[in-house]
């Protein structure tokens, strides 16, 4: 294994748990400890952890977790939602896709649509949509670009989204509350949110089953402001009854799964 595949394995087991050790990841890559050693001290450079005696763990301050490492998580689950989410576009919809790694997921499963037209804050998004569906229209906010996720984020790229009326938003954030709503971590991408929320028609969240158990600091929206909660996650008695309070629409994503879209179906060599 090479040694940038081997960091981002270890940044992986980092923010799923928190704290690594040298001894454990010595084991676990087949490697020298002194080799591990060396790992860490390049992720403490690059800012991902802070080390201590015997290992490292997580760098709290850090503002937003990496793309690398977001697009590494749950994959099969982020299919599931993205799917069940794609299911409700329509041809000749206005789309804003915000970025997230569970919305990139449904830039393949877009082919069978026509003439739509998608405003992003995504330069990834936008290569891929544009690569793959010529009549689309494709419109970028601009803006600053927080690099950790490849994201415009900023005044200009909020006013964006101010100038369209947008039949469907499909977003997704780090963290939901049953008391509070949807939260995120960096509170500019909580701000753009807000104002895309406040103008679109019909608001989709797309939430992968491994995101129910974390936290963030910074409010998105409380839930009467969600009008989907697209999810892979069979959620309790509890959830649904928060949801059905603020008439937020459970959309469970392993129903259908195998359901075409748009009368047509996009198979794997496809995409």
């Amino acid at each position: 294994m090479l040694g940038e595949e081997r960091r981002k394995q270890i940044t992986n087991l980092l923010y799923r748990d928190g704290n690594v050790s040298v001894t454990e990841l010595s084991r676990l890559f087949d490697v020298a400890e002194v080799t591990i050693r060396r790992d860490l001290e390049s992720l403490e450079a690059a800012g991902f952890l802070k080390r201590i005696h015997g290992g490292a763990i997580i760098n709290e301050s850090l503002p937003t977790i990496p793309l690398f490492v977001r697009e590494s998580e749950n994959q099969p689950g982020k299919r599931l939602v993205a799917r069940a989410a794609a299911r409700h576009i329509k041809d000749g919809d206005t789309l804003t896709m915000l970025m997230s790694t569970t919305v990139m997921q449904m830039t393949e499963l877009l082919r069978p649509f026509c003439n739509l037209t998608v405003l992003t804050n995504s330069p990834e998004l936008l290569i891929t949509l544009a690569r793959n569906n010529k009549d689309f229209t494709l419109i970028s906010s601009g803006g600053t670009l927080l690099i950790e996720q490849m994201a415009f984020i900023g005044p200009q790229a909020s006013e964006l989204f101010d100038r369209y009326e947008i039949d469907k938003l499909f977003f997704s954030c780090r963290a939901l509350s049953k008391e509070r709503g949807v939260f995120e971590i960096n509170e500019y991408n909580a701000e753009l949110i807000q104002r895309c929320i406040r103008n679109s028609r019909e608001v989709f969240l797309l939430m992968d089953d491994g995101k129910f158990d974390l936290r963030a600091s910074t409010l998105i929206a409380p839930w009467s402001y969600i009008d989907y909660l697209v999810t892979n996650k069979e959620l309790d008695d509890e959830w649904i009854e928060v949801l059905q309070q603020n008439q937020v629409e459970y959309i469970y994503a392993e129903d259908d799964i195998f359901t075409p879209l748009n009368g047509t179906e996009t198979t794997d060599a496809e995409s």
